[in-house]
């Protein structure tokens, strides 16, 4: 991800939903078309992340 495009996302993050970035995923995964397999990789993501943090 660029330096303009992580400077996009965190600005949308804060203005719109409070920091929050689960709330940012979890509406995103409502209401765009997410097929079985991007799923999959947000399943993926989000256990790579839970292993880092525990470590």
């Amino acid at each position: 991800m660029g330096h303009v495009t992580g400077g996009i996302i965190h600005d949308v993050l804060s203005r719109v939903f409070g920091g929050s970035p689960s709330a940012m995923i979890l509406k995103l995964i409502e209401t765009a078309d997410v097929d079985a397999e991007e799923l999959a990789e947000v399943r993926n993501l989000i256990a790579r992340k839970a292993k880092d943090k525990k470590q």
